[in-house]
C-alpha cells in the first residue's frame, strides 16, 4: 500500500489502513468534534495541536505540521507540494470524459488543460480592452496607457503592446496581475487622446460561445474510505466540472463541499447516481444559497469622526500598498463624513492632505493642488500640505507661485522642525523652480525673435524644464513651437496628441467669468486643445497633407471649448487657418478636374493661383509645381514643365513625382544624360524609403518596390541612349516647329531667355516667417543651379538652329 502512495500513478486508497480497517468504516464517535467549515485556519491548527490529531487525514497518531501526506500529491504523486497546489493536474482534470451526463442539456466534454506555469502568468497579466463607441486603432490605445503611467516610475520602461484580436477588440499586457485588476471595469471608461470609450476586462477566451457558471455543493454520500480526490471529483463530473474541493470537509461524515461548474447551477439535480467499483450509489448534491451581501451598519453611537478616521487609515493601507485608486476613494468617503464639530477637524484635514499626495502618484496635480489648499485652510501652518502645494506648483510649470510657496516653507515657523530630507526637497525644489524660470525667460526670446540658430538650444532647455515641470501645458506648448520651427512636423503631431490627455487632467480654465476654482476643474479644456488643434493642422498642411488638416479642423470645429472667452482669439485664429486650407484644396481640385477634361490653361491658371495663396506649406507648393508641369507639357511648354519640376524638387528634395516627371522631360528633349541624373536621384530616393519604412504597410512596400524595378529598368534604356549620342530635340526646347523660320527660332529664344534667365527663377516665390534662413538659402541655390543649366540649354538650342552650316 504504501508503494501505492509513493508513485501515486494508480488508484489506491487514500488512508493507509491496517488489515483490520480494510473492511470496516472508522467509527465516528472515535474521533473528536470538529470545527465547524467556515472556521478559520487558525482555530483548526489550533485545535490540531491541543490532542485532536491530525484534521488532514482524521488520524491521532500526529498532529497536522507534522502530517507527511500533507506535503504529499494525490494527483502527479509528488511530495514537494500539496495536492491543491499541483500545477500539473488541475482537480478538473479528473473528471469523467463526459462531464453533467446526469443533467438533462447539461452534459458536454472536456479537454484536459496542461498549466504551463510561464503561460498562466502571462494570461493573468493580459486584459482584453473592447472598444464601445468611437474608433481606436492599436496604436492610440498604447499611447492612452503610455500616457495614464508616465508619471510612475515603475512603468517607465514598460512596453505597451497592444494587439488587435477582433473588431473593437484588442489584448494587451499589462506589467503585473494586479494592475490587470486594478484597472478592470465593467463601464465603459472615456479616453483622453480619442473620442472613444473602452471596457477593461481581464484575459479570456478568444472565440468562445460562452461561460460556465459554478456554485458550492454540498454533497453527501460518498462512502468514507473512498474520498480521494480523483474520486470526489469524479463524483461532482456527474452534474458538472469539479473546479475546487473543500479539504475542510473532505473526510466530514455528512457531506463533502466542492465547487462545480456546469451550464446552468439552478438545473443540477439533487440526486445522481453512479457506481463506485461494483456497487452502485446515490450521490446527493445540495446547492448553497449566496447571501446577498449587506450594507455593514455603523455602531451604535459611532460619531462621523470616528467614520472620517477610519476612511483614512483604510486609504493609508490602501496607498501603502499601491492601490492608488482605492485610496483615493477611501479619502473621498472620509472628506464626505466630515462633521462639523472640533474634533474632526484634523481628521478632515488630514483626509485632503493624504488624498493630495494619492492624487500627485496619479498625475492629477490640479486636483491635489485643491486638496492641499484644502487642507491648509484648516491648518496653515501644516507644513506638510505646504510643501505638497509647493511641489504641485512646481510640476505644472507655475514657477513663480512655486518659488513664493518654499520660500514660504522655508521662513515658516515650523522651519526647526524641518527634518534633513524636508529640508533638502524644499531647497531642491526651490532651486529647480529658479532653473526652469531662467530656462523659459531664454527659450521664449528665442522663439519670439524666430532665432533659428538657437532654436535646437531652446528646445533642448524646454525638454529639461519638462522634465521637472511633467504637466506645464505652456512648456508643453512652447516644445510644440520649436519642432515646428525646426518643421519636425511628424513630432509635433505625435507630441501634441500623446499629451493632451495630462494637460486637460491637470489644466484649469483662465476664463474671468468663472467663480470658483471647481468650476475650473470642470472646464479645462478651453485653451489645451486649442493650440493643440492648430499645430496638429499646421503640421498636416506643412507636410502638403490638406486633406488630413481639413478633417482634423473639422472634426473639432463643433467643439463647445470655444465657448470660453479665454479661447476666443484662438478660435478665430483656427477659422481663419481652416478657410484657407479649404480654398487651397478647392483650387487645387478645380485644377485636377480641368486637367482631366483637357482644358490645360485652365488648369494652369488654378494651379498659379493657388501657388500665389500660400507661402507656408512648401510641400504643397511643390505638388502644385509638379501638377503644373504636368500641364505645361500636355499644352507642349517643355521648358515652363522642366523649370516647374526643378522648383517641385527645390522645394522638397523627397518628392519623387517630380523627378520622374523631370526625367521624362530630359528625355523628350534628347537630354539624356540629365534625364539618367534625375533617374538615379530617384532610385536613391525610393530606396532610402523602403530602408526608413520597414513597418509600412505591405501594398505600400510592394508599390514603392515596383516603382523602383521600373526606374532601374529606365536606366538601363537611358544609358543606352546616352551611348547613341542621340542629338537634342532643339525644335521641342524652344517650342516651335522645324518648318519655322529664323526670325521665330529668334523670337522663340528670346521669348525663353527672358522668362527663364536664371534672375528671374524662383523670384515670385513669397519666403515665410517660418523658414530658416539656411533652410532657404538651399532652396535658392537649387533653383539658381536648375535655372542655370536650362539657360544654358536654351541658349545651344538656339545656336545650333541659327547656324546656317548646321
Amino acid at each position: 500500500m504504501n508503494s501505492g502512495r509513493k508513485h501515486g500513478k494508480e488508484e489506491e486508497p487514500e488512508i493507509p489502513r491496517t488489515p483490520q480497517q480494510q473492511y470496516q468504516i472508522p467509527k465516528v464517535e472515535e474521533k473528536q468534534p470538529r470545527q465547524p467549515a467556515d472556521q478559520t485556519e487558525l482555530t483548526s491548527k489550533q485545535n490540531s495541536t491541543s490532542g485532536n490529531g491530525c484534521e488532514c487525514r482524521g488520524l491521532k497518531n500526529h498532529t497536522y505540521e507534522n502530517c507527511e501526506r500533507r506535503m504529499h500529491c494525490e494527483l502527479c504523486g509528488l511530495n514537494n507540494h500539496t495536492s491543491f497546489q499541483c500545477k500539473r493536474e488541475p482537480l478538473w482534470n479528473c473528471a469523467p470524459e463526459l462531464c453533467a451526463a446526469q443533467v438533462t442539456d447539461q452534459s458536454f466534454f472536456y479537454i484536459d488543460e496542461k498549466i504551463d506555469s510561464r503561460a498562466s502568468k502571462e494570461k493573468a497579466s493580459t486584459a482584453i480592452i473592447s472598444v464601445v463607441s468611437g474608433s481606436v486603432t492599436a496604436k492610440q490605445i498604447e499611447n492612452e496607457f503610455r500616457n495614464q503611467t508616465c508619471n510612475d516610475t515603475r512603468y517607465e520602461t514598460w512596453m505597451w503592446n497592444a494587439k488587435q484580436i477582433s473588431e473593437n477588440k484588442f489584448s494587451m499586457r499589462f506589467p503585473n496581475a494586479k494592475m490587470v485588476q486594478d484597472w478592470r471595469c465593467s463601464r465603459p471608461l472615456g479616453m483622453r487622446t480619442v473620442e472613444a470609450q473602452i471596457v477593461i476586462r481581464p484575459w479570456s477566451p478568444i472565440g468562445a460561445k460562452g461561460e460556465l457558471q459554478h456554485a458550492w455543493f454540498k454533497v453527501s454520500g460518498i462512502p468514507p474510505d473512498q474520498r480521494s480526490l480523483r474520486t470526489i471529483a469524479k463524483v461532482g463530473g456527474l452534474v458538472g466540472k469539479t473546479l475546487e474541493i473543500d479539504e475542510k470537509t473532505r473526510y466530514r461524515d455528512d457531506y463533502v463541499r466542492m465547487r462545480i461548474a456546469c451550464r446552468d447551477v439552478t438545473q443540477v439535480p439533487e440526486v445522481a447516481e453512479s457506481s463506485l467499483g461494483l456497487f452502485i450509489y446515490d450521490f446527493f448534491f445540495e446547492r448553497e444559497m449566496v447571501e446577498p451581501a449587506q450594507q455593514p451598519v455603523s455602531p451604535v453611537g459611532a460619531s462621523k469622526m470616528d467614520n472620517c478616521e477610519t476612511w483614512r487609515s483604510r486609504g493609508n493601507e490602501a496607498y501603502g500598498k499601491g492601490r492608488l485608486t482605492e485610496a483615493e476613494e477611501c479619502y473621498t468617503h472620509g472628506i464626505d463624513s466630515f462633521s462639523s464639530n472640533e474634533g474632526s477637524r484634523k481628521a478632515l484635514m488630514l483626509c485632503y492632505s493624504n488624498r493630495a499626495a494619492t492624487r500627485m502618484s496619479q498625475g492629477k496635480m490640479r486636483e491635489a493642488l485643491f486638496d492641499c489648499r484644502k487642507a491648509t485652510d484648516f491648518d496653515s501652518s501644516f507644513l506638510k500640505a505646504q510643501v505638497r502645494t509647493a511641489k504641485c506648483l512646481l510640476a505644472l510649470g507655475d514657477v513663480e507661485e512655486a518659488q513664493k510657496a518654499f520660500e514660504m516653507c522655508l521662513k515658516s515657523n515650523h522651519h526647526s522642525s524641518l527634518d534633513l530630507k524636508t529640508l533638502k526637497e524644499v531647497s531642491d525644489g526651490l532651486q529647480k523652480a529658479k532653473k526652469i524660470s531662467d530656462f523659459i525667460l531664454q527659450s521664449k526670446e528665442y522663439l519670439l525673435k524666430k532665432a533659428f540658430d538657437k532654436i535646437p538650444s531652446a528646445l533642448q532647455m524646454i525638454s529639461d524644464a519638462l522634465s521637472i515641470s511633467k504637466y506645464s501645458d505652456k512648456l508643453m506648448a512652447m516644445k510644440a513651437e520649436a519642432l515646428l520651427l525646426l518643421q519636425r512636423y511628424e513630432e509635433v503631431i505625435r507630441f501634441c496628441e500623446e499629451t493632451l490627455y495630462l494637460a486637460e487632467r491637470n489644466s484649469v480654465c483662465l476664463c474671468p467669468d468663472k467663480n470658483s476654482e471647481g468650476d475650473n476643474l470642470d472646464n479645462n479644456t478651453c485653451s489645451v486643445k486649442l493650440w493643440r488643434h492648430h499645430l496638429i493642422a499646421k503640421s498636416y498642411f506643412c507636410l502638403g497633407k490638406l486633406e488630413e488638416a481639413h478633417q482634423f479642423l473639422k472634426k473639432y470645429e463643433q467643439m463647445k471649448v470655444m465657448e470660453c472667452r479665454c479661447g476666443k482669439q484662438s478660435q478665430e485664429s483656427i477659422s481663419s487657418f481652416s478657410m484657407t486650407i479649404s480654398e487651397l484644396m478647392r483650387l487645387k481640385a478645380a485644377g485636377n478636374e480641368a486637367f482631366q477634361s483637357g482644358k490645360y490653361l485652365e488648369a494652369v491658371e488654378y494651379y498659379t493661383t493657388a501657388l500665389l495663396s500660400n507661402s507656408e506649406s512648401l510641400r504643397f507648393l511643390a505638388v502644385c509645381f509638379c501638377n503644373r508641369a504636368a500641364a505645361y507639357q500636355a499644352m507642349g511648354q517643355i521648358l515652363d514643365a522642366i523649370a516647374d519640376c526643378s522648383l517641385a524638387i527645390a522645394l522638397d528634395a523627397d518628392y519623387s513625382k517630380a523627378f520622374s516627371r523631370r526625367s521624362s522631360l530630359y528625355e523628350l528633349i534628347g537630354d539624356h544624360d540629365q534625364a539618367a541624373n534625375d533617374v538615379r536621384r530617384l532610385i536613391a530616393l525610393l530606396e532610402k524609403q523602403l530602408q526608413e519604412n520597414m513597418s509600412m504597410p505591405l501594398e505600400k512596400t510592394e508599390s514603392i518596390r515596383g516603382n523602383l524595378n521600373q526606374a532601374n529598368l529606365r536606366l538601363s534604356f537611358l544609358k543606352l541612349d546616352a551611348r547613341k549620342e542621340v542629338s537634342s530635340n532643339m525644335y521641342l526646347i524652344l517650342g516651335i516647329e522645324p518648318s519655322s523660320s529664323a526670325v521665330d527660332i529668334k523670337k522663340a529664344y528670346h521669348k525663353a531667355a527672358l522668362r527663364h534667365h536664371p534672375d528671374k527663377a524662383g523670384k515670385f516665390l513669397v519666403r515665410s516667417e517660418n523658414i530658416s534662413d539656411a533652410v532657404w538659402r538651399e532652396i535658392t541655390n537649387e533653383i539658381r543651379k536648375d535655372a542655370d543649366y536650362l539657360f544654358k540649354i536654351i541658349g545651344k538650342a538656339y545656336s545650333m538652329l541659327s547656324d546656317p552650316t548646321i
